[in-house]
């Protein structure tokens, strides 16, 4: 079965092009907003700001349930920041920053999609935030890399990378863009 695609980016009635712009913002939405709620959260401590962004970026991927690999000496151990730390904010609402942005870009794909004929299509729809998501999150696992020392004492701590792929780059964005497409056709 060939795949027809469209002027406006549509392929066989999904549309492709919005659904991977709007996937790849996303990522970058639910990042703000989470570097919001750890500015604001009183009880986490970076210890200055050299690695603030990343390890933002660790408490982003650990929002999607992705451990964050810790390695020093050649010894390594698997955290996860949101659950092993004390926070002001409860977990709970920085898990729900990629699940709500996510639903949130799913609406929004599947608002936008012409001619959406079923539910199953809506959901489709909202589904291919995961096009932009998907190298977002890849990508971010090395953008949100810490390294530092010397050989024998170097500290590294990077989200696992499989985790992310499978979590933060396919399940979420498939399962709560299609709840998010679905909710669209359904108003």
């Amino acid at each position: 079965m060939s795949q027809q695609a469209t002027a406006d980016g549509q392929s066989d009635g999904l549309p492709v092009k919005i659904g991977a712009a709007v996937g790849f913002g996303a990522f970058f939405v639910g990042y703000i907003l989470t570097y919001v709620l750890a500015t604001v959260d009183s009880d986490l401590d970076f210890g200055g700001e050299e690695h603030t962004m990343e390890l933002i970026g660790l408490l982003f991927y650990n929002s999607h349930f992705v451990d964050a690999e810790l390695s020093l000496a050649g010894e390594s151990e698997t955290v996860n920041l949101l659950s092993e730390e004390s926070t002001q904010i409860p977990e709970l609402v920085y898990n729900l920053v990629p699940v709500l942005v996510l639903i949130g870009a799913g609406y929004l794909v599947a608002s936008r999609a012409a001619a959406l004929a079923t539910d199953g299509d809506a959901a489709k729809a909202g589904a291919t935030v995961v096009i932009g998501y998907l190298p977002a999150a890849a990508v971010g696992t090395a953008i949100f890399e810490i390294s530092e020392g010397e050989e024998m004492f170097r500290l590294t701590a990077a989200p696992d990378f499989t985790m992310a792929i499978v979590l933060a780059g396919l399940a979420f964005p498939l399962v709560l863009g299609a709840v998010g497409g679905y909710i669209a056709r359904q108003s």
